[in-house]
Parts: C-alpha cells; structure tokens; sequence
C-alpha cells in the first residue's frame, strides 16, 4: 500500500476513460499512476535500505534486506503492470504473465535458496519478479513514460487512499473473531482454530 491507492484508483479511472472516448485521458492517468508507483517504491526502498545500513548489524540479514528493498520496487512495477493488463482487457498476455512469473520464481528462488542461502533465494525472486515485469510490458504491449502531473497524481490519491483504507478495515473486521477467540480461550487453542 506504499502507493496510496492510485494502483487502484488507475484501475477505476482507466477503463472509464477509454469507455467514454478520452484516450489522452487514460493514458495521462496510467503514467500519473506509474510515475507515483515508482517513486513511492523508490522511497520504501531507500527507508528499507537507511534501516539496514544503519541498524542491521549482521551481514547477512543486511545484505538480504538490501535485496529485498530492490524487491519492493520490482514488485510494485510487476504489479502495476499486471493491473494495468486487466485494466486494459490484455488477458491472453496477463495469463502468459502469470504462468511465466511462477515458473521464473519456482526455477530461481530454488537455485539461489540451493546456492547462496537467503540472500540467493531473494536475489532469485529479485530476478524472477524484474523478468516477470519485463515479459508484461513486453507481451502487453504497455507503454510507459513518467508524467509527474501533481494535481493529477492527487486525484489519483483522493480516489485510492479510501479504497485502501477500507480494505484495511475489511482486514480487520474479517480478523476480528480470531482476536476475540484468542482473547476468551487462549492463544493455544485459537492456532487449533
């Protein structure tokens, strides 16, 4: 959720600028969209990294969190590009997406976890996530250029920022009777649960 919501608020606002004639729009509000994802990504990696330089002490837990840092922007692209291939009704490409990225994860997460521990098996879904991405935009088709449009970035927000709130109340409220049956019987009991 390190993009607010405008992943989302995209899905919404892309199909109903191509439904109503407005192309320019829907392509103005994809590369808002990825312009933002990117560099909200960009900023979660830079926190995950300042947290490993400078309060990780063991190396290689630093190392894996410097890969996973990498991973949360390739993740955010990946993902952005597999909305942006439901979003404009590319499902034959997002299936082949899909099936490729479990075969790249499968393959590489193995052989780096086999060869170099931890660190492998990131650097192996690292790897595996940016391939993945590349094979979206690729089979898709997408076209991608930064656009930083604030005003339209803020809309995109103020659209996404409620969405994403309420899941997290949905989340809650879902999660809500293992709380309570944890808090009346035990936290042993509920793992039975």
């Amino acid at each position: 959720y390190s993009e607010l919501g405008v992943r989302d608020a995209a899905f919404r606002e892309i199909p109903q600028s191509l439904g109503a004639g407005k192309s320019e729009r829907g392509r103005k509000v994809q590369m808002c969209a990825f312009s933002f994802t990117l560099l909200a990504s960009l900023a979660s990696m830079a926190a995950l990294m300042l947290i490993a330089h400078f309060w990780v002490k063991d190396v290689t837990l630093k190392k894996g969190l410097w890969v996973v840092a990498l991973l949360v922007v390739a993740t955010q692209i990946y993902n952005f590009f597999l909305t942006l291939l439901r979003t404009l009704k590319k499902i034959g490409a997002l299936g082949w997406v899909i099936i490729l990225n479990m075969l790249f994860v499968a393959a590489l997460s193995l052989l780096g976890a086999k060869f170099f521990g931890v660190v492998g098996l990131a650097t192996g879904i690292l790897v595996a996530t940016l391939t993945s991405a590349f094979f979206a935009k690729t089979l898709g088709n997408i076209e991608i250029a930064l656009d930083w449009d604030w005003q339209g970035i803020a809309g995109l927000i103020q659209i996404g920022l409620p969405m994403v709130v309420l899941s997290y109340a949905l989340l809650s409220f879902l999660s809500l009777d293992a709380l309570m049956i944890g808090k009346m019987i035990g936290m042993r009991e509920l793992g039975f649960y």
